[in-house]
C-alpha cells in the first residue's frame, strides 16, 4: 500500500491493523516486565507486520479481503505463524507468504 494512495479497502485494513496494534501495545505495556520478556517474539511479530501494512506498496485484493474477514487479524496471523513452523517473518517476502497462507486457509 503506497502511503497516501489508498483505496477504501486498503484504508480499512490499515486502520484495522493500527487499532489492533495499539490495543496489543497497551496490553503489553500494562504487563509485568517478566510477561513482556516472555512475549518478546510476539511483540517483534506484531511490530513487523504493523510496519509491513503501513509501507508495503502492493497487496493483492484476495489478501486484503482475507485480512478484512478476520476478527483479530494480528492474533490470527500470529497463530498461523506458530502453527506452520515453515513460515518466517524476517523479510517482506516471508511476511507476504504468511499472508498468502491466511488467504489460502
Amino acid at each position: 500500500m503506497k502511503r497516501g494512495v489508498f483505496g477504501e479497502k486498503e484504508k480499512n485494513l490499515r486502520n484495522k491493523v493500527e487499532k489492533e496494534r495499539e490495543l496489543f501495545r497497551y496490553k503489553m505495556l500494562a504487563s509485568s516486565s517478566a510477561e513482556i520478556y516472555e512475549a518478546c517474539s510476539k511483540i517483534r511479530f506484531y511490530e513487523r507486520f504493523y510496519e509491513y501494512f503501513q509501507y508495503v506498496e502492493h497487496m493483492e485484493m484476495t489478501i486484503i479481503d482475507a485480512c478484512l474477514k478476520e476478527q483479530d487479524l494480528m492474533e490470527t496471523l500470529w497463530d498461523l505463524y506458530l502453527e506452520r513452523e515453515y513460515l518466517k517473518c524476517d523479510t517482506w517476502e516471508e511476511m507476504a507468504e504468511v499472508l498468502g497462507a491466511l488467504a489460502d486457509k
